[in-house]
């Protein structure tokens, strides 16, 4: 038995097959690899006066904020600033993709010896990059995108 959610029948009933179909033995042990993964980083552990609590939970909060629909963008925070003036129809602010932010994020996954993710922001970054060699300041996700009508170019 398998229940999935999805945006419509196809991707509920894509998620619900991909989940029967791949032993759970193997979904466990993926699982649980990426968890011990996420949950131990090194690089700068040895230095910490705390055993490494803080960069363990730092680096989780950045890991938090990659995009679960492309794979290497990071938006720039899950919080939202000034929330008593913003309601939750307003769109944008830190939950874009802030080319400066998502450089800053890299930067310190690699400190924390995370190469295969930073590799994928700078796969991100190379995807997006303007035919002129620039940058935009700012990406919108594409779901919101076609809400407010802004370009994601």
């Amino acid at each position: 038995m398998a229940i999935a959610l999805g945006e419509g029948h196809h991707s509920a009933l894509t998620a619900a097959l991909g989940a029967v179909t791949t032993p759970f033995e193997q979904n466990l042990k993926r699982f649980n690899d990426q968890w011990h993964r996420a949950s131990s980083p090194t690089g700068l552990k040895g230095a910490a006066m705390d055993a490494g609590r803080l960069l363990q939970i730092s680096q989780n909060v950045i890991l938090s904020h990659e995009d679960k629909y492309y794979s290497g963008a990071f938006i720039a925070s899950a919080s939202i600033p000034w929330g008593q003036h913003k309601s939750d129809e307003d769109v944008g602010g830190y939950h874009l993709v802030w080319t400066r932010d998502m450089v800053q994020s890299a930067t310190a996954l690699l400190a924390c010896n995370r190469v295969d993710t930073a590799r994928r922001a700078l796969v991100y970054l190379a995807c997006t990059q303007k035919p002129d060699g620039s940058f935009a300041q700012k990406l919108l996700d594409r779901r919101y995108a076609l809400l407010d009508g802004y370009s994601a170019g």
